[in-house]
């Protein structure tokens, strides 16, 4: 009903109905001026009399729907023929405008449903409403058969679809996106942009003024509202009925979506990923049965017998079953997973840094995963980013760099350890054991990606999922294959995998010069310093060349020209192979000058260098963040030193932690809470976008933007993630790592090669025992 309305003259049709209700109120009161019926109804209890009000209004409704019903039911008759609607879509509209005489509920539920276009805060930027999803797509209206034959309405929503024996009216929710019609895109639109200047007019002053101030963002930015519409009429129907009533109208709307209710329904796909799924979570269960009641009796009985028998022959420690069973064991992988014990030599304030920036990237997605024009007041999202010190959120992006320099640094520090130890490196077994710790993780999180489309609804649940599925059904052998970093933002499969290909590349350089660090010492150094050089050059002439932006700057209202900058410019591998370089070089130095003694004017300079050099780093852009036009010089200058230089601070920091001149600070960052969560980072991080993906299709009412909301937000996403990520460790994470150490990686020593070296002074011993703490 909702869509006739709007398909015609709302001016006289409002004009009119109002003149009924007004000549029916109007009645009332003179009826009740007579002196008998006031002085009966006086006599009247509490209850009849609020009885007979409920009733009174009854009447005054139902002249004013008899009116509307005239009013409109010639014009519907005129109008619908020239939709050429679909004949069931025309029968249920008829019927809803005889709803609306008889006051039926399913109508008016399908009308309350409906969002407003225009709600409430829209000078602060809310131009979103989703209405009310449930509502709409929980209603139904069964049509049941007469002993007549004749087929009537039940306006009764506890009536069973045993009883339904017609075809049924069911409530069917569609997102509409609309927006104004401006003039031409000005070529520089920034969000400081005006496109009206109405100095010296009317509007001057006024509240229209105040709108036009940011009008600007509707060049890239949509409306959102939801509508309640029968589910007899198809897409194809409503998009029709909209376009007829935006003639004249400056506004363009289009239809994204529509859905009715369904249950639980699984592809042949999905019903395969859920018996793996399935499969996994059986065989921890029984893993954990075997590891608690089974493993002590065979123990315990080979110790009391003083031989094996056949049954503790084919169960004993080390054999194919029972390596296989102790893989799954639940109490198994979490005690390994909750071990906080270190020898001396470990790095463990890493562990701090990667849970605290892991957070970091957490807390910033909170922020800019969430389509912003579904935020109730929007508005002061356009404000938040031009605010101090909400540069650490839109600079988050340098957080990346921390890994792929923690990373490098963790290669040559574990793997020089063997080299001097042996002599030889195995090159087969270190991708090996790289690819067996990414791919389970990568292809367990695309798995669930498939999935989760099937497991719940939401008004903006199509537009998130259905997006990420095209890209994943096209592109998932580029994620699995560790190159989709390469590829155009709309042909990434999970977006965030990226980091994973560019760190599988980068690991191809840091091995080559692993092996040149261990030949030949020091001067080995010359050769990371060029390959620094190198990268470095290649950013500042693709930066400076094709006046590029210095890193991703939020100062457009578009987000497709904002990620897609973020892509060209931040994906690239060669890109991040200075700060990864960075990590290597550090990895030498804490490998071989760990005890090195330093003043302490030495240490505080470098502390001070170190802070500047991250704060300067990330606030650096709040000027072009405001509006500022970089320069290609000023844009080349930064992108080509500030991931760099961010390595070289954090590398600073590692270092002097690990040398005893970290203070108060390798004590917080060396806190064994940080063990177990720093095991679980990289999971979290795959697993984050999904989960915020999930919460924001979920959403059944617009946020209200703020950073106390956002705040909360990141506390929720952070603790789920952690949940998920610790799930994905019990059942995926941990037994094919297992699996991997007691099946293949035992197999590997035919790819072992001995390399000879000049003479290096061999390192303390005690600092090979890091490895074992970071398994």
């Amino acid at each position: 009903m909702m869509m006739t309305m709007m398909t015609l003259d709302l001016k006289l049709i409002l004009k009119e109905l109002l003149k009924s209700v007004l000549s029916s109120i109007q009645a009332e009161i003179e009826k009740s001026k007579d002196e008998k019926i006031s002085h009966k109804f006086a006599k009247l209890s509490p209850t009849t009399k609020e009885k007979l009000t409920w009733l009174a209004f009854n009447k005054v409704f139902g002249q004013a729907m008899d009116s509307f019903e005239k009013l409109i039911l010639g014009e519907a008759l005129d109008i619908l023929p020239q939709l050429r609607l679909s004949r069931s879509c025309t029968i249920t509209l008829f019927k809803a405008l005889n709803a609306i005489k008889h006051q039926k509920s399913w109508i008016f539920k399908m009308i309350d449903a409906t969002g407003r276009p225009f709600s409430a805060g829209l000078m602060d930027g809310t131009i979103t409403d989703f209405g009310s999803f449930d509502q709409c797509i929980g209603l139904e209206l069964p049509l049941k058969i007469k002993p007549s034959g004749s087929i009537v309405e039940v306006d009764d929503s506890r009536v069973s679809f045993e009883q339904n024996l017609g075809q049924s009216i069911r409530g069917q929710y569609c997102m509409v996106t609309y927006n104004i019609y401006l003039p031409p895109r000005p070529e520089h639109l920034n969000l400081q942009s005006r496109i009206f200047n109405f100095t010296n007019t009317p509007i001057e002053g006024t509240f229209l003024e105040e709108i036009a101030e940011l009008i600007h963002v509707c060049y890239e930015r949509v409306g959102r509202v939801g509508v309640c519409i029968p589910s007899s009429c198809s897409k194809d129907d409503f998009e029709q009925i909209i376009d007829y009533s935006l003639k004249g109208i400056h506004m363009h709307a289009n239809v994204s979506h529509c859905e009715v209710e369904k249950g639980y329904e699984f592809n042949r796909l999905q019903s395969i990923i859920l018996g793996v799924f399935g499969f996994l979570g059986f065989s921890s269960l029984v893993g954990t049965l075997f590891d608690l009641i089974i493993n002590p009796i065979i123990n315990k009985k080979s110790l009391d017998d003083g031989k094996k028998s056949s049954f503790t022959c084919l169960l004993k420690p080390n054999s194919c079953i029972h390596s296989i069973l102790m893989s799954f064991s639940i109490l198994r992988n979490l005690s390994s997973l909750m071990e906080t014990r270190t020898k001396q030599g470990s790095l463990n304030a890493i562990n701090g840094i990667r849970v605290l920036s892991m957070s970091w990237i957490v807390y910033t997605h909170t922020y800019l995963i969430p389509i912003k024009e579904t935020f109730a007041f929007a508005r002061s999202y356009i404000f938040a980013v031009q605010s101090f010190l909400f540069q650490f959120i839109l600079n988050g992006w340098v957080l990346v760099d921390t890994f792929f320099c923690i990373g490098a640094l963790l290669l040559v520090y574990t793997t020089l350890g063997s080299l001097h130890r042996t002599g030889r490196i195995n090159v087969c077994e270190l991708f090996l054991n790289r690819i067996a710790r990414f791919f389970p993780s990568v292809l367990s999180t695309l798995a669930l990606l498939f999935l989760i489309p099937s497991l719940g609804t939401g008004p903006l649940w199509s537009e998130y999922f259905n997006y990420q599925l095209d890209k994943c059904s096209n592109y998932w052998w580029a994620t699995l294959l560790f190159v989709n970093n390469w590829f155009p933002e709309a042909k990434i499969c999970m977006l965030h995998t990226w980091y994973i290909s560019a760190d599988m590349q980068l690991y191809i350089v840091g091995i080559a010069l692993l092996i040149a660090f261990y030949k030949f010492g020091k001067r080995s150094l010359w050769l990371a310093y060029a390959t620094i050089s190198i990268s470095m050059l290649s950013v500042f002439l693709r930066t400076y060349l094709q006046s590029a932006a210095p890193t991703v700057i939020y100062n457009s209202p578009s987000e497709v020209i904002t990620d897609g900058a973020a892509l060209s410019i931040y994906t690239p591998t060669y890109i991040h192979l200075g700060p990864y370089c960075v990590g290597l070089i550090a990895g030498f130095f804490i490998y071989y000058k760990k005890n090195v003694n330093l003043s302490w004017p030495v240490t505080f300079t470098c502390w001070a260098l170190s802070m500047a050099g991250l704060f300067t780093i990330l606030f650096y852009t709040y000027t072009w963040n405001i509006g500022d036009q970089w320069t290609p010089l000023s844009a080349g200058f930064y992108a080509t030193f500030h991931r760099t230089c961010w390595s070289i601070c954090i590398s600073w920091v590692i270092f002097a932690c690990v040398s005893g001149y970290g203070g108060i600070i390798a004590s917080f960052l060396s806190w064994k809470g940080f063990f177990p969560l720093a095991k679980l980072s990289f999971s979290i991080y795959l697993l984050h976008f999904p989960i915020l993906w999930w919460r924001y299709a979920y959403l059944r009412e617009r946020l209200a933007f703020g950073h106390y909301t956002m705040l909360c937000e990141f506390i929720v996403n952070l603790t789920l993630s952690t949940f998920a990520a610790l799930l994905s460790h019990i059942l995926v994470e941990a037994p094919t790592s297992n699996l991997y150490r007691a099946f293949v990686k035992s197999k590997l020593n035919w790819a072992t090669i001995k390399l000879k070296r000049k003479s290096v002074k061999v390192p303390d011993p005690a600092d090979l025992d890091f490895k074992e703490s970071f398994k």
